[in-house]
């Protein structure tokens, strides 16, 4: 008889791509350190649910941390923080930023009693205490595409779970096929949480966002497995962990006439989006400006309360033309700088239509200190 018979409920979190101690994109230094200050107070909210909540298993799909990035601070965290929590259990699936090989953090037997690392492609954890078998997928060779998802085979009225790392969201078919009861996934920013023939299926996300693509606050997934007149019962939900908030939007400003209209944009943004001191957001700039239009260079988190700010700009000046049979410097400009306007890459276009504003001013004796 295993221990799921006789306990009302047993507490499973599913979580990965925490990039444990890894830089943020910010537009300051300072910026960067705030945000990894709120992934360390993310991580310390997780093992305190872990021991206020008596979790019993922790699975960590992928990408734990990134070899490169990882200090002897952050592996002391990790070592001290899962110690520190005897009653759970950690398994550990490599992802492509920290894959199992020789030599590496995970092989050198740091990590404590209650820590189990996944070592191979294809390999099967059986918990007896709890019930639990987890079919596991380590990444070895960073470089390897997407692996298929695993076919788990039922031993017994076990809990099945599929863990691995995978970009690419599984079809209907592959979930109906994998026989598990929950595919615990880790590689796109978006927790991603549906069901498919009785079995569920989730990405993680972050513990703390990391990315524009998911607009949500971090966290994990917290699955409840009860057992209810002899029958398994398995409850999945959002558990929020982090505090950021990344989010991304366009702006087309063809019909802007001066840099006040874009500063009233972005601030609607703020304000119907609910942002505050701890958003992170992303203004993408689109559409063609006129002639005298100005986009303000020194835009910054202060400017709108946020965390972090950031303005991407798109767009391309209105074109003229007749400048083709220009035969002055203006005309010269003109012609080298309108086809990769027209048909370069996004940098390309941004960089030229930037260098065409500025060049056009400035032979025409105009200010260029805000352009």
């Amino acid at each position: 008889m295993n221990e799921l018979s006789t306990r009302s409920e047993i507490r499973v979190l599913h979580l990965g791509d925490v990039f444990l101690g890894s830089p943020f994109l910010s537009p300051t230094p300072e910026k960067s350190a705030e945000r990894r200050r709120a992934q360390s107070e993310a991580m310390t909210r997780l093992f305190r649910y872990i021991r206020e909540q008596e979790v019993s298993l922790v699975l960590f799909t992928g990408n734990l941390f990134d070899e490169v990035d990882l200090t002897d601070e952050s592996a002391s965290y990790l070592i001290r923080s899962m110690s520190a929590e005897r009653a759970c259990r950690f398994v550990i699936l490599p992802g492509p930023a920290d894959p199992y090989r020789e030599g590496c953090f995970y092989a050198s037997g740091r990590l404590p009693e209650n820590v189990t690392v996944a070592r191979e492609p294809s390999q099967r954890l059986f918990f007896e205490d709890l019930g639990i078998a987890i079919w596991c997928s380590a990444v070895t060779d960073p470089e390897a595409p997407d692996s298929p998802l695993q076919s788990c085979e039922r031993m017994g009225d076990e809990l099945v779970l599929l863990g691995q790392y995978r970009k690419e969201a599984p079809s209907d078919g592959e979930l109906s096929a994998s026989g598990a009861d929950y595919i615990a996934l880790s590689g796109r920013a978006c927790p991603d949480l549906r069901a498919v023939d009785g079995a569920w299926c989730a990405y993680s996300g972050s513990p703390e966002s990391r990315s524009f693509e998911d607009e949500g606050v971090g966290g994990a997934n917290l699955l409840i497995v009860s057992s209810e007149g002899g029958t398994r019962k398995l409850y999945v939900k959002r558990l929020e962990l982090g505090v950021c908030r990344c989010l991304s939007r366009e702006i087309n400003v063809t019909d802007m006439k001066s840099d006040s209209d874009l500063i009233t944009a972005v601030t609607r943004v703020v304000r119907d989006n609910n942002l505050g001191r701890s958003a992170v957001l992303r203004i993408v700039l689109k559409g063609s400006t006129r002639a005298g239009f100005r986009i303000p260079q020194k835009f910054d988190s202060s400017s709108f309360g946020l965390l972090a700010f950031s303005l991407v700009n798109l767009t391309t000046p209105i074109l003229d033309p007749s400048l083709r049979r220009d035969m002055s410097p203006r005309g010269e400009l003109y012609r080298l700088l309108e086809p990769r306007i027209e048909s370069g890459s996004d940098t390309e276009r941004a960089a030229a239509a930037r260098a065409l504003t500025i060049g056009m001013a400035a032979l025409e004796g105009k200010d260029i200190d805000n352009l």
